[in-house]
């Protein structure tokens, strides 16, 4: 599973109840007087979702109220000012939630690691300029999240080599995971890559990392730049009935030197970039 070095263990503070009691009934209070008010003045929602309060950049808004009928509402004076204040700021509160829904960060938090370990598949994303662009699944425990700004995958031998030839010609590359269960979210990782083929200087120290499997040809050893997290509402939910183990039965029957052989004229990209063709394959399969 993906782990990650050099972070400490925060956990979520303790919350000292008699220190906070008084503003926790303030809140109570104030929430039941917006409460009440809406239930006056605004078109009935199912679920009563119309009484909700929505978390925004600042704290928490509600939808519009209009000023007139707050007036014919009659409020202490005090009440219904903030209610009109509410109603002022409402749109910049809104445009702030819409920003907060897909967060920025420089690294790779505990919570991402977490994320990353839970996931099943990943997607990879590379480019060259004049090239197709590349986007592929992943799967097997083929990922590493190996400090806060760098992450690594073992790449096994399949039809193509798309991304070792983009990330020679460009370098860039986003890593996206996807949850498919609650809570929603999407998650990628963008940043540069290089790749160690089999055989390479430094390939079995990255490889010590991850499982033995049979037909490694390479790692991609990524620097992460930003990490991104959104929403993820609109994807489906969905379970994961067993991982796909043909890949690795493959490469586990073949015969390494036919295996070389073959793959020694894959020296291009599909789009004619340059490709370096592992000449090794690791004898360390388990």
């Amino acid at each position: 599973m993906p782990t990650l070095h050099g972070f400490q263990n925060t956990l979520w503070p303790t919350l000292d109840w008699l220190a906070w009691r008084a503003p926790a009934i303030g809140l109570q209070l104030h929430t039941q007087i917006v409460g009440k008010v809406r239930l006056a003045l605004t078109p009935w929602l199912n679920h009563r979702w119309h009484l909700l309060l929505y978390l925004s950049a600042r704290a928490a808004s509600t939808t519009s109220v209009s000023s007139d009928r707050l007036t014919a509402l009659r409020l202490p004076d005090r009440i219904r000012s903030g209610f009109m204040r509410m109603e002022n700021v409402h749109a910049i509160c809104a445009s702030r939630w819409r920003q907060s829904v897909s967060d920025f960060s420089s690294v790779i938090d505990e919570g991402a690691c977490a994320f990353i370990a839970k996931q099943p598949v990943f997607f990879v994303a590379t480019a060259a300029d004049g090239a197709r662009i590349n986007l592929s699944p992943k799967g097997m425990d083929a990922f590493r999240v190996l400090g806060p700004n760098r992450v690594a995958y073992l790449d096994l031998g399949g039809s193509g080599n798309e991304t070792q030839a983009h990330l020679t010609a460009d370098g860039r590359i986003t890593i996206m995971f996807c949850a498919f269960d609650n809570p929603a979210l999407i998650l990628r990782l963008y940043g540069r890559g290089t790749f160690i083929v089999a055989g390479d200087e430094g390939f079995d120290a990255l490889a010590s990392h991850f499982p033995r499997l049979p037909g490694v040809r390479q790692i991609f050893d990524i620097t992460v730049d930003s990490v991104q997290s959104s929403c993820g509402w609109a994807v489906p939910k969905m379970t994961l009935d067993a991982p796909r183990e043909t890949l690795v039965k493959y490469h586990r029957q073949q015969n390494p030197e036919a295996s070389l052989a073959k793959i020694a004229g894959r020296t291009q990209s599909i789009d004619g970039l340059a490709v370096r063709v592992q000449t090794v394959i690791p004898d360390w399969v388990d």
